[in-house]
């Protein structure tokens, strides 16, 4: 632990004498030494990786726009069509905000910790809706047996956690949106439920995990806070489009169009 704080320190030092003082910078560089100090133990190589190859820094900071803006956004737009699909799941959460955060005009990431029912929403959502329904492809490094089949070494294997996740030997009612599903349940997308992995599992886990999450919780409970939705031309909620789009991240295949009313 030492060591991987002692290496993160380098690194941090390393690229400020490359004049990058920047506030967003400093910012980046702190997640990651923070991230690596306590969940890795690869901060010795990744300084001599920087230091040996000379680290194209622009596109480290593509890559990581790349991998958290499109899931993340895309995730805020599916929670909010499935409660707009699901009125009574709205009602349940924007009262369990409103009840916590009453007098508060900010809310903050302590305050999100707060809401149960929230987290159970976003939990349901990341099911339903998983940013990466193929997840990213991982390469056998040996010949292995699953079941019968032999996968030969080298071979591209894609896990389709989207199919997992609605498969009804495992899920009831797995085409509902249900977030009490996941209430006094010990299933969690840290990687341990192989039939909930919407973040993939083991040593390429998603490293932002976290930080998506909190991505995710923090708009979508201001949202339900500030503001009352309605859908456009009286639509009934069971009228809603909930198409997808296929891609890296299954987003909506027609934009999600709502009407907004200041809560007072």
């Amino acid at each position: 632990m030492k060591s991987d704080i002692f290496a993160g320190k380098q690194i941090y030092n390393f690229f400020f004498q490359q004049k990058t003082k920047t506030f967003f910078l400093k910012c980046l560089f702190k997640l990651i030494i923070l991230y690596f100090s306590i969940y890795g133990n690869y901060m010795n190589l990744i300084f001599i990786f920087l230091v040996q190859y000379e680290f194209n820094f622009n596109l480290f900071i593509q890559d990581a726009f790349a991998a958290g803006t499109d899931t993340t956004t895309s995730t805020i737009v599916w929670a909010m069509s499935e409660l707009m699909k699901n009125p009574s799941v709205m009602e349940k959460a924007q009262a369990e905000i409103r009840e916590s955060c009453k007098g508060k005009e900010i809310i903050s990431e302590n305050d999100i910790q707060e809401l149960p029912y929230l987290k159970l929403v976003i939990k349901e959502t990341l099911r339903l809706h998983s940013p990466t329904p193929l997840l990213l492809p991982r390469e056998c490094t040996e010949l292995i047996n699953i079941d019968g089949y032999d996968i030969p070494k080298k071979t591209k294997v894609m896990i389709n956690v989207w199919a997992m996740a609605r498969d009804p030997q495992y899920w009831t009612d797995a085409e509902m949106f249900i977030p009490e599903r996941f209430e006094g349940s010990s299933i969690d997308f840290r990687g341990n439920n192989f039939e909930y992995l919407p973040f993939g599992a083991g040593r390429r886990i998603c490293p932002g995990l976290q930080f998506g999450i909190a991505g995710i919780m923090l708009p979508v409970a201001l949202l339900l806070h500030h503001f009352n939705w309605e859908l456009p031309n009286k639509m009934k909620p069971q009228d809603l489009d909930m198409t997808e789009h296929y891609g890296l991240a299954i987003g909506r295949k027609s934009d999600l169009c709502l009407i907004p009313t200041v809560y007072a």
